[in-house]
């Protein structure tokens, strides 16, 4: 799976329907369409730390990323943090499964 960031504002997601597998067509969408629990990868700028969570801003829309405060320790999230988050979006707010910083490692989110 390839995610593309086109600026700390522009932002790709990509549904994924199972696992990523060579060929496979995958849907695209936006925090401002975001609806489901399927799994996604979506790509943003921090705008605010909130605790174990942070919000998100991928030029569509606003989210807020429950990733804990391990995890963003870990991948050195802060504010103009530009970011690849995979998760899923539940009860308003998206459930961070890993975080990768531009340039950096992918790290787990493993609950607190």
């Amino acid at each position: 799976m390839k995610t593309l960031l086109l600026g700390a504002s522009a932002a790709t997601i990509t549904v994924l329907t199972g696992l990523a597998m060579p060929g496979m067509t995958q849907t695209q969408t936006t925090v401002e369409t975001l609806r489901s629990n399927n799994i996604v990868t979506l790509s943003g700028e921090v705008v605010r730390l909130m605790g174990d969570d942070f919000l998100l801003d991928d030029g569509t829309g606003q989210i807020e990323v429950d990733a804990e405060t391990s995890a963003m320790r870990e991948a050195a999230i802060s504010v103009n943090t530009t970011v690849t988050v995979t998760g899923y979006y539940d009860d308003d707010e998206f459930e961070a499964l890993t975080l990768t910083p531009n340039g950096g490692e992918t790290i787990p989110v493993l609950d607190d």
